[in-house]
């Protein structure tokens, strides 16, 4: 009697008389996405920020927005994306398919480009960057390439972080003797975040968490880090955990409603060329579809005429 407790039965359904998987929908062709916090923007805005090749129809089911493209390309450039931002919102984007549970699939993890502020020149290394974020979450790109120091006196990192915990705000560095800095992370795209509670995707006025639960998270995070062999230090007790450095970005339009690029999904073939001294001269040239030949009226329209005319350049022997 007691396996038949621990058992999970029940009648098995059977489909409809005109059930098919073909359709309105395209789901095997389609993204699925959902946004940090409550307030989404509107499908019919959603659907104005993409630079794409084909027809991108979005459909909306509660929390859960459903990008079907009719081109297999776009879909593609949705996937590489992973995460991006809308109207200051940043929507986690994942492939669908006509089998999956959008409530089975996993939206915690975004991508974010994180600077680190506040450190020495002498710090602004990849190897720091690895120690320093090593908590954080996983890098996938350094914008640093080469040796040097960087363009900007930060490190920047894209990386993939969850945003279902806690952001951690900045860590503390430690330099010649006994003396430490505190490096802050500034975590770009997050417009919208809560110095209460530590989240993104909504702020203080919209919060669900209660004061004196919110205040002890952070601390709890911390002493599990700590569980995990990492020092922890406190610094002076008047100092706010989180400040107005945790958003990466200044506040304005460009920076909350960028549009979406999905034309360039992956880098450009670079095509070598013979000049007639021998020299030799790189063309960079799409793989996808001979996408510059036909996209020359697309953001890149300039460099591509540019090297179009380089091209022709070198087959009638002028160079």
């Amino acid at each position: 009697m007691g396996i038949l407790e621990d058992q999970r039965m029940g009648i098995l359904a059977a489909p409809p008389a005109n059930f098919s998987f073909l359709g309105p929908v395209n789901y095997n062709r389609s993204a699925i996405g959902v946004f940090l916090g409550p307030y989404p923007p509107t499908v019919t805005y959603v659907n104005s920020r993409w630079i794409r090749r084909g027809v991108i129809r979005v459909h909306q089911s509660g929390i859960y927005y459903l990008f079907e493209c009719y081109d297999a390309y776009d879909l593609d450039g949705i996937i590489r994306q992973h995460s991006t931002v809308f109207e200051g919102r940043i929507i986690n984007l994942r492939r669908y398919h006509r089998s999956f549970i959008p409530q089975e699939i996993n939206f915690d993890t975004t991508r974010l480009w994180v600077r680190v502020q506040g450190l020495p020149l002498l710090y602004l290394t990849r190897e720091w960057a690895n120690q320093i974020l090593s908590h954080v979450g996983f890098i996938e790109e350094y914008e640093q390439v080469g040796v040097g120091l960087p363009m900007h006196a930060n490190i920047r990192v894209r990386m993939l972080v969850d945003t279902s915990q806690l952001l951690i705000p900045g860590c503390f560095v430690p330099v010649e003797g006994d003396r430490v800095v505190w490096a802050f992370f500034r975590h770009e795209g997050a417009f919208k975040f809560n110095k209460s509670c530590g989240y993104i995707g909504h702020h203080s006025e919209r919060c669900k968490v209660k004061k004196d639960v919110s205040s002890c998270k952070p601390r709890c995070r911390l002493a599990a880090l700590e569980r995990r062999g990492m020092r922890v230090l406190y610094g002076p007790g008047q100092q706010a955990y989180y400040t107005n450095y945790v958003k990466g970005l200044p506040d304005i339009f460009r920076y909350r409603n960028p549009k979406v690029n999905l034309i360039r999904p992956s880098e450009p073939e670079v095509i070598p060329f013979m000049d007639r001294n021998g020299r030799e001269i790189r063309i960079y040239q799409e793989t996808a579809r001979g996408v510059v030949a036909r996209n020359d009226t697309t953001l890149f329209r300039k460099e591509v005429l540019i090297l179009m005319r380089l091209k022709k350049r070198v087959m009638v022997g002028e160079l």
